[in-house]
């Protein structure tokens, strides 16, 4: 609207010099115009309003000044708090890099912590179990040794059984044959396999007492665990012919406990006949 009326103002003082001007030229006096309002009056109104669209545009130069420092100031504010923010977000980041590096050094050392227990645990489970080995070596030797000597024991035994003259007989609790010695199989004809697990009242029935009646005390003495000695019997050959003869039992222990008994048999001698 300012710029519009210095337009007009402007307009109007130009008009009134133009019309100066060719009224010089044209010889006609000018003191009529000059004394006009549009000459007058055009030129300070001219300047108050150029005074005037001055102060505007100042007081707008002003208020833009303005705005723009708060603009920048804004933006000032915004770039601060956006390097804070990054700051922090920086700081934060390096937070958590150092908490998950500490977590991995912790992490490693209870994983090498586990390691070196485990590696003493093996190694102390190792040495017992090469402890063990060795042991068991030195059983079994022992146990070897063992099964030698009674294996051994039981050859000399057996050869000793063997070497003896009289009658042997090795019973069962239960009172059955279990094993002979090689003076039986002369004696009676039977060999072992047709002797074992036979009574032995088959081949060796107790003669019956001087009244007729016939007890037999072998079961009562091999649940007492107590010898029989001397025991009127026959012994009876394959062949079925009995000859007289007498018989001892032993018990056969394993500890305290009877499990067994050994029949000694001895024939008796043939009664000579008297001379005339």
């Amino acid at each position: 609207m300012r710029i519009e009326r210095l337009a007009t103002l402007t307009t109007q003082r130009a008009d009134a010099a133009r019309a100066l001007i060719a009224a010089r030229q044209g010889g006609q006096p000018v003191a009529p115009l000059l004394a006009a309002d549009s000459w007058t009056a055009a030129g300070p109104a001219v300047a108050t309003e150029v005074a005037k669209l001055k102060e505007e545009q100042m007081a707008l130069l002003a208020a833009r000044d303005t705005e723009q420092y708060l603009q920048a100031q804004t933006t000032r504010w915004t770039v601060w708090a956006g390097v804070a923010v990054n700051l922090i977000l920086l700081a934060g980041v390096a937070w958590l890099i150092r908490d998950d590096h500490a977590a991995r050094n912790r992490a490693g050392q209870v994983l090498a912590d586990a390691n070196r227990q485990l590696e003493a645990r093996v190694a102390e489970r190792t040495a017992d179990l090469s402890a063990a080995n060795e042991r068991l070596k030195s059983e079994n030797l022992e146990r070897r040794w063992a099964a030698q000597a009674i294996e051994h024991q039981l050859r000399y035994n057996q050869l000793i059984v063997d070497s003896i003259e009289d009658l042997v007989f090795v019973l069962t609790k239960s009172r059955n044959i279990s094993r002979v010695n090689p003076a039986v199989v002369h004696a009676t004809g039977w060999e072992p396999p047709e002797l074992v697990n036979r009574p032995l009242a088959d081949v060796v029935p107790l003669q019956p007492q001087a009244d007729g009646s016939l007890v037999d005390p072998v079961p009562r003495a091999l649940a007492e665990g107590r010898d029989l000695r001397d025991l009127p019997a026959y012994l009876v050959d394959k062949r079925g012919q009995r000859h007289p003869a007498h018989c001892t039992l032993l018990p056969l222990r394993d500890g305290n406990k009877v499990v067994g008994g050994i029949v000694i048999v001895r024939r008796d001698a043939p009664a000579q006949s008297s001379s005339s």
